[in-house]
């Protein structure tokens, strides 16, 4: 018997730990490109009303390097997570995790009927534990290294990293909060 697919507590919390990894997934995502984006794209031009980002030379190399453990394909997300990794903000065990991340999320995403109705498919938690630290780990290092040098208000001050947050980092606790409240429910359920 299919116990997933006919117990509909059982069957919500799935999707809601399904999309809560998902989103915490496009979260990590727009943190490891679009800072990067941010910082090596500074100058502007306007079209039609609208300000567009000029990618300069530095930032086109990486948007169209191409990598061996993807057939020689581009990938921007891998490719900028190579830059964290070549700017000592992330370990090799980091990037590592990142691309498990990335290929975990994808088959989530394109086999989600699967994740949240098949007894022979769960969703592995452990994801989204690195999801988490991973994001955290990124947002701090801009800010500590970016985000605080620029800020004259933070000159005299000692920060340490106990104190670095972001917005994104606050979403992402509420997020796990979530998260765990729905392990919580499907380890209460499964009982």
């Amino acid at each position: 018997m299919n116990f997933k697919l006919f117990n509909e507590d059982i069957l919500k919390a799935n999707l809601a730990v399904s999309s809560l990894i998902i989103t915490s997934y496009e979260l990590l995502q727009n943190t490891v490109i679009n800072k990067i984006r941010d910082l090596l794209c500074v100058d502007f031009e306007f079209k039609d009303g609208e300000a567009k980002l000029i990618e300069n030379e530095e930032y086109c190399k990486l948007k169209n390097q191409r990598h061996d453990e993807l057939n020689g394909n581009k990938n921007l997300y891998v490719s900028s997570c190579k830059w964290l990794f070549d700017e000592q903000c992330i370990s090799q065990a980091d990037y590592l995790d990142l691309q498990e991340v990335r290929l975990y999320r994808n088959k989530l995403a394109h086999e989600l009927p699967l994740f949240i109705v098949d007894d022979s498919y769960s969703i592995d938690i452990s994801i989204f534990e690195k999801l988490q630290l991973l994001i955290i780990k990124i947002e701090k290092w801009w800010v500590i290294n970016f985000e605080i040098p620029i800020n004259p208000e933070y000159d005299k001050l000692q920060i340490s990293d106990e104190d670095v947050s972001s917005g994104i980092i606050i979403l992402m606790q509420h997020l796990a909060s979530m998260v765990n409240a729905e392990i919580s429910k499907l380890r209460d359920l499964k009982n």
